[in-house]
């Protein structure tokens, strides 16, 4: 299993880094406050050597632009997963009695065609939004 997601700086942003998943967990955390240049974006996950148009794969993305982490984690059987959450900090949010709150919404897919698969799903997500501006309402 291999992990791809991005990272970067200004006048650099979004550059990919590629590594084996460990046994254990990885942790990418985002504490700026906003989405930065150093973001994750989506956190990819595959069979070693995944490419553009092959390889099994597997995304999660932070439908978030705040603080946020983002982590895969293989266990000692083998078993391995991802995710991604918001990264709230002590008593930012604090519920009286009878009152609720809303994780913000990740949005996971997986695909056997490469990343252009995952591509194609999350734009695929995003047309079938209501009120997305179709070819036929233009």
């Amino acid at each position: 299993m291999e992990l791809l997601d991005l990272t970067g700086r200004w006048c650099r942003e979004r550059i990919p880094q590629r590594h084996p998943l460990p046994h254990g967990a990885w942790v990418r955390e985002g504490r700026h406050g906003r989405t930065g240049h150093d973001a994750t974006l989506i956190l990819a996950a595959g069979t070693g050597g995944f490419g553009f148009r092959s390889g099994e794969v597997w995304g999660a993305h932070l439908g978030w632009s705040g603080d946020a982490v983002h982590w895969a984690e293989r266990n000692a059987d083998g078993h391995a997963g991802i995710g991604a959450a918001e990264l709230l900090g002590p008593s930012e949010v604090a519920l009286g009695p009878g009152e609720t709150y809303a994780t913000p919404p990740v949005y996971a897919s997986w695909t056997a065609d490469g990343l252009d698969g995952l591509s194609a799903a999350y734009h695929r997500l995003v047309r079938d939004r209501p009120g997305h501006r179709t070819a036929s309402t233009r």
